[in-house]
């Protein structure tokens, strides 16, 4: 599910999907987040009462966060939330998006 969000000076792109491979117990959610973010330097965040991770890429004018969420509520268990923007409404916006999701399933999108 992609999301574009306008603002006052904001221009924000939202990407949300879940990750198939944990279905099954194929992996834990620390497999997924060491497949996902191989080499990459990530910090570890939580967003409501769930774990998560979260990388950051900067291109000098906007600003990329992919962030991994333990959301067990999930079939698959990871929920992927990544935000392109130049502001700096990351977790807020994260902390919204899980919320909405608890409201609803996946399949209600």
């Amino acid at each position: 599910m992609m999301y574009r969000i306008f603002g006052q000076n904001t221009d924000i792109l939202v990407f949300v999907d879940t990750i198939p491979y944990i279905r099954n117990n194929a992996m834990s959610y620390d497999e997924v987040v060491h497949v996902e973010f191989e080499n990459l330097d990530y910090k570890e965040v939580e967003i409501l009462p769930y774990k998560a991770c979260v990388v950051e890429e900067e291109d000098g004018y906007y600003t990329k966060r992919t962030y991994l969420v333990d959301y067990l509520g999930l079939s698959s268990g990871v929920l992927r939330i990544e935000i392109l923007s130049h502001s700096n409404e990351f977790d807020s916006l994260v902390s919204a998006i899980v919320k909405e999701i608890q409201v609803k399933t996946i399949e209600e999108w």
